[in-house]
């Protein structure tokens, strides 16, 4: 746990001096960080890790945690369960950034992907947690059905934004 709080705060702080730099040069700027999945001091996936990866979302723009949980429903509560967890520790500590984590269609070269109904109820279930927007990794492993799935998604998205935000 000292560890944990050691390891945490250096990350942080080095992070802080690349968002006052960045500002420096531009102050209109945004800074996105994509970081691991742990958030909260006393998480499994942050005494796992050794980092709480929340603590930067007090020093960038956009905090994008890679919440890659597998391909079935489980994996799809699993990131529910994480992105209301981050919202709830941004909130607590009064981070500004936006989260919009990052979802995995599938790994480079990998044969097992998402489908295209699974990325959807992700995408969904991330915004119904607490996301303010979703990234997709990998969307060059993206073909037809994904396409037109996103695009039904957002169009969704855009006719009940209020409910899922709320």
């Amino acid at each position: 746990r000292k560890w944990v709080i050691f390891n945490s705060q250096q990350t942080s702080a080095y992070v802080k001096i690349l968002r006052d730099k960045l500002k420096e040069n531009g102050p209109r700027f945004r800074l996105a960080l994509s970081s691991g999945k742990s958030y909260g001091t006393e998480s499994i996936s942050t005494l796992k890790s050794g980092n709480d990866n929340s603590l930067l979302a007090a020093k960038v723009d956009i905090a994008m945690p890679q919440l890659y949980f597998g391909y079935d429903g489980a994996g799809v509560k699993l990131l529910m369960q994480y992105t209301k967890g981050w919202r709830e520790t941004m909130l607590a500590r009064g981070a500004q950034a936006k989260l919009w984590p990052l979802l995995l269609i599938r790994y480079s070269g990998a044969r097992v992907n998402n489908s295209s109904l699974r990325v959807r109820q992700q995408i969904l279930g991330a915004l119904a947690s607490g996301a303010q927007g979703v990234i997709l990794y990998n969307p060059a492993n993206m073909d037809a059905s994904y396409w037109t799935m996103l695009a039904e998604t957002m169009k969704d998205i855009d006719s009940y934004e209020g409910f899922y935000q709320e």
